[in-house]
C-alpha cells in the first residue's frame, strides 16, 4: 500500500441499459491507493474498486472510486488554499457531471462525462420545443405565424387538435397529444418535476381541461404535498366515474412492482410479496415504521438484491450497512452516525430525502452470537433499538472529531435487517420453502414452529431486538432455483456473457448440461446466486479469448458440461464466408 495520501471521488452507480452504467458523485474521501491492485482504501478502512475496472461491469457492487489525486498536489492543481477548500472545489466540479461507463467488445472500459447543466438545458429546450405552438398548429401557414416560446407556461393561443376545421388531422394529432400527456403524467407520478415546473405545466394546461382532468388533479395534489413537506414520490390516482375513488397520495402498486422485480429476482416470489406488503403498510401508517423487518436465509439467496430493487422501484435512497463494521463508541469501526452522514452526502445533502431512505443492515446475526468474538455486538444491537423506533442522530463524517454535522431523524426510514441465522435453521429441510414463522420442518419430517425463542436461544439475539422486528425467511436455493436464475433473470451472468459474445458477432449457446453443471457448482460452493458470475466467468474466459482473437471466424460457440471443469472444452461453429465487417459488431 502506497503511504501517499490521495483524494478520491466516491461514486454511486445506476444501471443504465445492456450492462452499461451511469455514475454520480457521492462525496470525496481521503485515503490510500494500492499500486498493485489499484484499490482505494479510505480512512475508515472501507475499500473501493476503480469505476473503470471491468470487473465492476458484472458485479453487484454499486460503490466505486474515481480520479484519485495526491493530497499534496490538489491545492497546486486547482490554485487554491487551504486543502479543505481545494477538496470542496474539486468535489463541486465533479458533482456537475454524470459519468457514463461502458465496455468495448475487447473488454476495454470507456467513460463519457456528461455536463449535467448542459444536459438539463438541452432537455428543457427539447421539451419546450415539443410544447411550443409550432407543434400543435395544424397547418404550415399557422406555424409561420407563431413565435417559438421558451418555457412551459407560454401557450395562451393554444388551439386543440380536435378543432372542427382541422378534422382531417384529428386522429393523428389527438393520438400524439395523448401520448405526450401520458408521458407527462408518468413524470408527475414518479416525482420527476420540481415544484416550479409543476406550476408551469399546470398553468399551461388550464385551457385544455376537458382532455386532461386527471393530469391537473395529479399536479395539484403533488403541489399540495410538496408545500406541506410530504413525500414527492407518489401521486393519487382517480377513477373517473359516478363514484370517484381517491387512492392514497403515497399509493404503491404492489402488482406492478412485483412484476418488475421478479424479472431480476428469481425464486423468491412469495417472500417478495410479503416484504412489499410490509413496506406498503409502513408507508400508509408512520406508526408501522417503529418496527423493522428481519430477512433471514442462506447467503446468496438475494436479501440485498431484493431490498436494492425495492428501493430503486420506490425511487428512495438505499443505504446498506455491514453490521460487522458497525460498532459502539470506543471501538474500532464506524458508528451509526457516520453511516447516516454517508447517506446524507449521497442524497446531495438533502435531509428530507435522506430521512425517507430504506436502510438495510446486513449480517446482523453476527452481532448476536458470542462465537463471533464481537465484543461490541450486543452493544450495537441495543443502540439500534432507538434507531428502529425513530430517533434523531447527529450525523457527521467522524464521530471522534469536531466537524460538520446534521440532525437526521430515522422515524420516517424503513429499517430492514438481514442475516443467514444458520444456528436457527440448521435442522430444517433444505427443500422447504419457509416464510416467516408459518412453517418449519425438522429432520424427522415433523412440523416444528420457529419462534422468537429460537432466535434468542440459538442465535443469542436480545429479546428487546426480536420484539421490534417481523421475520421473513427467503427461500433456500436448490439446483433448479439456480438454473431459473441463470435462464430467467434479466441480469443473470449467462445473459451478460451472451451480450459480450454478441458484440463480437458470435452467438453463445449454453447447453442444458452446462447450465445444470453451473448450478451444481454454485450449490457445492455454498455461494448461492452471489457466486454465479464467478463460476460463469471461470468457465467462459477461454471461449471469449478465442472468439475475440479470431474475429469473424466463428458464428456460434456452444458450452457443454465439461466446459465448467475445463474452459478449453467447448464447441465452435465456423462462420461461412468469414466476413469480418458483418460479424464484428463493436
Amino acid at each position: 500500500m502506497d503511504n501517499k495520501k490521495y483524494v478520491a471521488l466516491i461514486m454511486n452507480r445506476i444501471y443504465a441499459k445492456n450492462g452499461d452504467y451511469i455514475y454520480t458523485v457521492s462525496h470525496p474521501e481521503i485515503g490510500y491507493v494500492d499500486k498493485n491492485t489499484k484499490i482505494f482504501k479510505d480512512r475508515n478502512g472501507v475499500e473501493y474498486i476503480s469505476m473503470m475496472d471491468t470487473s465492476l461491469m458484472m458485479s453487484e457492487v454499486n460503490d466505486a472510486y474515481y480520479a484519485a489525486v495526491p493530497v499534496d498536489e490538489i491545492c497546486e492543481r486547482l490554485g487554491v488554499q487551504p486543502l479543505r477548500r481545494a477538496i470542496s472545489m474539486y468535489n463541486y466540479g465533479a458533482q456537475r457531471q454524470l459519468y457514463y461507463v461502458s465496455t468495448l467488445g475487447d473488454g476495454i472500459t470507456f467513460l463519457i462525462p456528461i455536463e449535467f447543466e448542459k444536459l438539463k438545458s438541452e432537455l428543457r429546450d427539447t421539451v419546450d420545443k415539443v410544447f411550443s405552438e409550432d407543434n400543435v398548429s395544424t397547418t404550415s401557414e399557422q406555424s409561420s405565424q407563431k413565435d417559438e416560446k421558451n418555457n412551459f407556461a407560454s401557450n395562451e393561443d393554444y388551439k386543440p387538435a380536435h378543432a372542427k376545421e382541422d378534422y382531417d388531422d384529428e386522429l393523428s394529432e389527438e393520438e400524439k397529444e395523448r401520448e405526450l400527456i401520458n408521458s407527462i403524467m408518468l413524470g408527475v407520478i414518479n416525482g420527476k418535476y420540481s415544484l416550479g415546473e409543476l406550476r408551469e405545466i399546470s398553468e399551461k394546461y388550464k385551457n385544455k381541461k376537458d382532455d386532461i382532468d386527471s393530469l391537473l388533479e395529479s399536479i395539484d395534489i403533488q403541489i399540495d404535498a410538496s408545500q406541506s413537506g410530504e413525500s414527492k414520490n407518489r401521486v393519487s390516482s382517480t377513477v373517473q366515474d359516478s363514484n370517484v375513488v381517491h387512492l392514497p397520495s403515497n399509493y404503491i402498486n404492489i402488482d406492478n412492482m412485483y412484476k418488475t422485480i421478479t424479472k431480476t429476482l428469481i425464486a423468491q416470489d412469495e417472500p417478495l410479496r410479503r416484504v412489499l406488503t410490509e413496506i406498503v403498510r409502513k408507508e400508509q401508517d408512520p406508526r408501522e415504521k417503529r418496527r423493522g423487518l428481519l430477512l433471514t436465509g442462506e447467503s446468496g439467496v438475494g436479501k440485498t438484491l431484493m431490498m436494492s430493487l425495492i428501493a430503486k422501484n420506490l425511487n428512495k435512497p438505499f443505504l446498506k450497512i455491514d453490521s460487522t463494521q458497525l460498532t459502539v463508541p470506543g471501538y474500532v469501526g464506524m458508528d451509526i452516525e457516520e453511516y447516516l452522514w454517508k447517506l446524507y452526502i449521497s442524497c446531495g445533502k438533502d435531509r428530507n430525502k435522506a430521512e425517507s431512505a430504506i436502510v438495510f443492515i446486513d449480517e446482523i446475526d453476527k452481532k448476536g452470537s458470542e462465537k463471533k468474538e464481537d465484543v461490541s455486538g450486543k452493544g450495537v444491537l441495543n443502540t439500534l433499538l432507538p434507531f428502529i423506533e425513530g430517533s434523531i442522530y447527529q450525523a457527521r463524517v467522524d464521530t471522534k472529531k469536531v466537524c460538520e454535522s446534521v440532525n437526521i431523524d430515522t422515524s420516517k426510514m424503513t429499517i430492514i435487517f438481514g442475516g443467514a441465522f444458520e444456528d436457527v435453521y440448521k435442522n430444517l429441510s433444505k427443500n422447504e420453502n419457509v416464510i416467516g414463522f408459518d412453517k418449519d420442518v425438522n429432520d424427522n419430517g415433523k412440523d416444528k414452529p420457529v419462534s422468537t425463542e429460537d432466535f434468542i436461544k440459538k442465535a443469542q439475539m436480545p429479546n428487546e431486538f426480536m420484539g421490534r422486528v417481523a421475520v421473513v425467511k427467503l427461500n433456500d436455493l436448490d439446483v433448479e432455483s439456480i438454473k431459473r436464475i441463470l435462464l430467467e433473470s434479466d441480469e443473470s451472468a449467462i445473459k451478460i456473457q451472451e451480450q459480450l459474445f454478441k458484440k463480437l458477432g458470435v452467438k453463445l449457446t449454453p447447453g442444458d448440461d452446462y447450465i445444470n453443471a453451473i448450478a451444481e457448482r454454485a450449490i457445492d460452493r455454498k455461494t448461492g446466486a452471489r457466486g454465479l458470475s464467478t463460476v460463469v466467468d471461470e468457465s467462459t474466459w477461454e471461449a471469449y479469448a478465442d472468439a475475440y482473437t479470431n474475429l469473424g471466424k466463428y458464428s456460434e460457440i456452444i458450452l457443454e458440461k465439461g466446459t465448467v471443469d475445463n474452459p478449453k472444452q467447448y464447441k465452435k461453429v465456423l462462420r461461412k464466408g468469414n466476413n469480418l465487417k458483418k460479424c464484428c459488431i463493436l
